[in-house]
């Protein structure tokens, strides 16, 4: 089973470039999985985590992956283990959630974990 990323920080920044200011979201995380492998990690924003309305239903308290913001290449240490930055140009609202979710071959896991803006 492929694990997940775990979002740690997930922030709204601004640069200034050619004396513009240019918005956009700064996300970290960690991701433990197989040693010594490399994972496409795509991130998505989402306006909230999915809340079933009626059981059976389970809440997850994941983000449904609402916007894609873009993906970045993360690759395992000999434990398994990997931290990572990715920076985008979007910028996702305060209070909206962040989600990432691992791509390996055909397999895809979109369990990810969210975290909300700062």
């Amino acid at each position: 089973m492929q694990n997940f990323p775990v979002i740690t920080s997930a922030k709204l920044r601004t640069r200034r470039i050619g004396g513009h200011s240019r918005k956009g979201t700064l996300i970290k995380g960690t991701l433990n999985s197989e040693a010594d492998k490399t994972y496409n990690v795509r991130f998505f924003g989402s306006p909230e985590a999915d809340n079933p309305p009626n059981p059976p239903y389970t809440i997850t308290g994941y983000g449904e992956n609402k916007t894609f913001l873009g993906q970045k290449s993360v690759s395992t240490n000999s434990n398994g283990d990997a931290t990572f930055t990715f920076s985008t140009k979007k910028k996702v609202p305060k209070g909206q959630v962040v989600t990432g979710s691992p791509k390996v071959a055909r397999y895809q896991e979109y369990r990810a974990r969210e975290l909300v803006l700062e």
